[in-house]
């Protein structure tokens, strides 16, 4: 690993516990009744552009989805995304908990 992945590493294990609010406040909005849509896009996106920023490429783009599904008025598809964006999540959870390098995720 390279000096600079390492550094990148670090800052985005600094970032894990925000983006681990986000995903859970996703996902409680997501599946509240009626659906939060203000906080599910807030979510959606700020967690899309951390993760896509951090190399994190399938996870973001999986967030992305669901941002883009309630952009466009469809809270099932966001909803039925939700599975495969916690278990790309996951990944990256358990990548920067461990002392491992990367993936793409």
């Amino acid at each position: 690993m390279s000096e600079l992945d390492a550094r990148i590493r670090a800052l985005a294990k600094r970032f894990l516990p925000e983006w681990r609010e986000r995903a859970d406040a996703l996902e409680r909005a997501l599946l509240s009744d009626p659906v939060d849509l203000p906080t599910a896009e807030d979510a959606a996106h700020q967690l899309a552009g951390a993760l896509g920023s951090f190399g994190f490429g399938e996870s973001g783009a999986a967030v992305r989805a669901i941002e883009a599904a309630l952009r466009a008025g469809d809270q099932a598809g966001a909803i039925e995304s939700l599975p495969g964006f916690r278990a790309l999540f996951g990944i990256v959870r358990a990548e920067l908990e461990d002392e491992k390098g990367p993936t793409e995720v």
